[in-house]
């Protein structure tokens, strides 16, 4: 996570996970990570996704994690 939070235009990176709300609609996942992020522009958030030291972690992880997904999200007005 430093190596991130230094990168250029990286807002905010905070990993989450579910806890129980006991709310109807949640679906939890205990087996689920999200990581919270904020770029400062799209290309910022290409060149983490393409940076080095990101490659070299999915490489490491790539036998403990099912998949990965990616949602971008904008404000809607």
């Amino acid at each position: 996570m430093p190596a991130v939070r230094k990168e250029k235009g990286c807002i905010e990176y905070l990993p989450a996970g579910d806890i129980d709300t006991g709310l109807h609609m949640q679906v939890l996942d205990e087996h689920c990570v999200t990581i919270l992020d904020r770029w400062e522009s799209l290309e910022a958030l290409i060149s983490h996704l393409r940076s080095t030291h990101i490659l070299d972690y999915r490489e490491k992880v790539k036998d403990l994690v099912d998949h990965v997904s990616v949602k971008v999200l904008s404000v809607l007005n």
